[in-house]
């Protein structure tokens, strides 16, 4: 599902997607930190009309998220293939 929605040029769905997979496996703050960087690269914050919830719960989870460093290699992906999207619509704008 992630791949159609950054097919499609969906990012903020591809977030969110991201977001639950991190939530559902209880993903420390490094997973949440690299959510974040993502929103900001591809232009999202907290007052987004369409994304501001998910980007709002990235940061909640920051706010009470443990200090570790493993990444869920799935997560990892994500994030990795999310980024890249977001500098290409960057270059764009």
């Amino acid at each position: 599902m992630f791949d159609e929605f950054r097919n499609h040029n969906e990012s903020g769905l591809a977030l969110d997607q991201l977001s639950d997979v991190a939530h559902e496996q209880r993903a420390q703050s490094a997973v949440w930190e690299e959510l974040r960087a993502a929103a900001t690269v591809i232009g999202l914050d907290g007052d987004h009309p369409e994304d501001g919830a998910t980007v709002r719960r990235v940061n909640d989870h920051l706010a009470g998220a443990r200090n570790e460093t493993f990444v869920p290699g799935l997560v990892a992906a994500g994030l990795s293939v999310l980024k890249d999207a977001g500098e290409v619509m960057a270059r764009l704008a």
